[in-house]
């Protein structure tokens, strides 16, 4: 009966054990739980870890308080036992099924270990066993068994945390609907919604530059061709109206619009520079200066390729050269015979620095110019140029081609393209440490270069790939004010790197010349004026056969025409031919000289020079000259005059040989 009454207990204490752990996790559900931990149970030694939970109500705390003693050791007792048969129908005290025993610690539990474990713990509820290992759980039973072995709410199973995780970190990037939202916002600023393609190079485009009202274009590639643009005579099909060798085996390097936009300069890749007008006829070439001269202040010009150029802001007919000989030269436009002013580069130990990329302040007070060594150096224009006014060793990694150099905000910033593939702001103020450094910008160019927005905000530079990758290369937007990368657009097809980079104010267009052979030009209808739009809307012209036909097909008849469009059918007769070869014209018969004082406008010889001839002809030409010397013979035989006489008294009488038959003629 005693029994009876326990199990009758026990069971009422499960419903309200029950009860409370519904009320604790409907509160978990409105507020931060905290986590639950099995307790300790099977070790005398070991101490309960209680783990907090919600206070419990006053119907439960009556109850609680109204059990005796002994009434709570008979339940826990009873508890004991009931957790110990359902341990065996588990398989985790006692035998398992293997054969074997289980671990010391959970094999020899008694009914007493665990009620004096039970009366040292305090008034209340008895604690059930803790759970078995995972690995000896039976998953037929997992729900009932983590029910019984844990306090408080049910922690969340492993695939519901891994969805939590999921979607917090889903939270955290940002969503498809969003990006979006920032490429048009981005596209709201830059002019980068249409794309266009001008083709006519057959390899890499290296050099770009528009005139100053971007009505025209000039481009220059690696297949040492120029080729002009002119927005506004193209239709749809955007063909180039002018194309010409700049340098025979020199690949075009560098090329730069007057501000007027009359004329246009070109470095060809050699030591001489180009100046050509507007329709894109030579005017001038600079000249080359001496290279077995080793002070190149004596030097009249560069003396290998010239990599750098760009024109004065403030004075039109001044311009600015690099080059890899390790020297800055400054010109006048009229004068290409000598330089203005020449400025050596040199290196940490005072050699020589090839010049990679050059630049001009806004203002014309100052110039830049990248080294071969890796070195950033600044002359201030108008003073002495024996040592730079700021240097930076080491800007760059040492041996890598700085591909480009710019000023921006206000002069006080100076942006270097390095060939270590990274992009640097410098402060002019401060020009020990670079303000900024944008890495992971791949650069196998020597030409790629960096442009700034119209607004001076945004900076723009282009990364290079292999042929054979996967994707192409990008155009970079960064922001100068954060120093922080704006956005990226990926460049014509895969393996296609991005070299030059040109975005002009007015136009409000960026050209960018690829390794495709292609210009590819990017403008906004909303954003842009002119420029690609104007061809863009004309259609491509329709050709008419008409045009190419030749008129080897019929016999044009014409009066009057031109000689080549006459009628030859005829043969010339005899006396035609007579008459031509009488014609100086038709024999192409070189003119006789002029006999006399001269006639018909020639002049001839003068008196002097005829009378002149006849004697010279009368006294030498017309004598045989052995017959003029033998003539003398007799006399210088009676009277010598020279040698002989010396000799005369003691010079013995000369007795010659008489001539002999040879025996053969005496024979016959």
């Amino acid at each position: 009966m005693e029994d009876d009454d326990d199990l009758e207990e026990l069971r009422r204490l499960r419903e309200m054990r029950a009860q409370r752990q519904q009320k604790q996790e409907s509160a978990s559900s409105t507020s931060t739980g905290y986590d639950t931990l099995p307790l300790s149970f099977g070790s005398s030694s070991s101490k309960k870890r209680r783990t907090p939970m919600q206070p419990e109500s006053s119907s439960e705390r009556s109850v609680s308080s109204s059990l005796s003693l002994d009434a709570e050791r008979r339940q826990t007792n009873a508890a004991a036992v009931l957790a110990a048969s359902s341990a065996h129908k588990r398989g985790v005290i006692g035998p398992q099924r293997g054969g074997g025993t289980s671990s010391s610690s959970s094999s020899s539990i008694e009914p007493q270990r665990a009620s004096s474990t039970a009366s040292s713990s305090p008034i209340g509820p008895a604690a059930p066993p803790p759970p078995p290992p995972p690995s000896q759980r039976n998953p037929s039973r997992s729900s009932s068994s983590a029910s019984d072995s844990f306090i408080g709410p049910v922690p969340p199973s492993k695939r519901a945390r891994s969805s939590a995780e999921d979607s917090e970190a889903t939270d955290r990037q940002p969503s498809f609907s969003s990006m979006s939202d920032a490429y048009e916002a981005f596209c709201a600023e830059v002019p980068i919604s249409h794309e266009v393609e001008l083709r006519g190079h057959t390899r890499a485009v290296t050099a770009l530059s528009f005139d100053h009202a971007g009505s025209r274009l000039v481009s220059g590639g690696a297949d040492y061709m120029l080729r002009l643009w002119d927005f506004g005579g193209m239709d749809a099909g955007f063909r180039s109206f002018r194309e010409m060798e700049a340098c025979d085996g020199h690949k075009v390097v560098q090329l730069a619009y007057s501000a007027s936009g009359g004329h246009f300069l070109c470095a060809p890749g050699s030591a001489q520079v180009k100046l050509y007008d507007r329709e894109g006829h030579e005017l001038r070439e600079f000249v080359k200066g001496d290279p077995y001269l080793s002070d190149l202040r004596h030097t009249k010009g560069h003396t290998a390729a010239v990599t750098a150029l760009q024109w004065d802001p403030q004075d039109r007919d001044q311009l600015l050269t690099g080059s890899v000989d390790g020297s800055l030269r400054l010109w006048n436009v009229e004068q290409e015979r000598a330089c203005l002013a020449v400025i050596k580069t040199r290196d940490a130990r005072l050699k020589r620095a090839g010049v990679t990329a050059a630049a001009f302040s806004s203002d014309g007070k100052l110039m830049a110019a990248a080294c071969l060594d890796g070195s950033l150096q600044l002359f201030a224009k108008g003073k002495a140029y024996s040592r730079p006014r700021l240097h930076a060793k080491q800007a760059h990694q040492q041996g890598s081609e700085t591909s480009s150099v710019l000023f921006v905000g206000g002069d006080t910033q100076l942006v270097s393209r390095g060939g270590d593939d990274t992009l640097k702001v410098w402060d002019v103020r401060r020009f020990a440490s670079p303000l900024c450094v944008f890495d992971e910008l791949p650069n196998t160019y020597g030409q790629t270069d960096v442009e700034v927005s119209p607004d001076g905000n945004l900076l723009v530079t282009g990364t290079s790939v292999r042929p054979t990758a996967e994707h192409s290369g990008l155009l970079c937007f960064f922001d100068r004010r954060t120093l922080q990368r704006r956005h990226h657009i990926g460049v014509g097809a895969p393996g296609t790197s991005v070299v030059r980079v040109r975005w002009h104010p007015t136009i409000n267009q960026v050209a960018v010349g690829a390794s495709d052979s292609n210009l590819h030009l990017f403008y906004d209808p909303q954003q842009s004026r002119r420029g690609a739009l104007l061809s863009v809307v004309r259609k491509v012209r329709v050709r008419n056969n008409m045009d190419f036909m030749s008129i080897s097909e019929g016999q044009a008849y014409a009066p009057n025409a031109l000689p080549l469009f006459r009628d030859q059918s005829a043969r010339p007769t005899r006396r035609q031919f007579a008459r031509d070869r009488m014609d100086p014209a038709k024999t192409r018969r070189p003119e006789p000289p002029v006999r006399g004082p001269g006639h018909k406008g020639r002049i001839g010889d003068s008196v002097q020079q005829s009378m002149m001839k006849d004697l010279v002809r009368k006294t030498l030409k017309d004598q045989d000259p052995l017959k003029a010397i033998l003539s003398y013979a007799k006399e210088a035989a009676e009277n010598p005059m020279y040698v002989s006489h010396a000799y005369a008294e003691t010079q013995p009488t000369p007795i010659f040989a008489e001539e002999e038959e040879d025996d053969n003629e005496e024979a016959h």
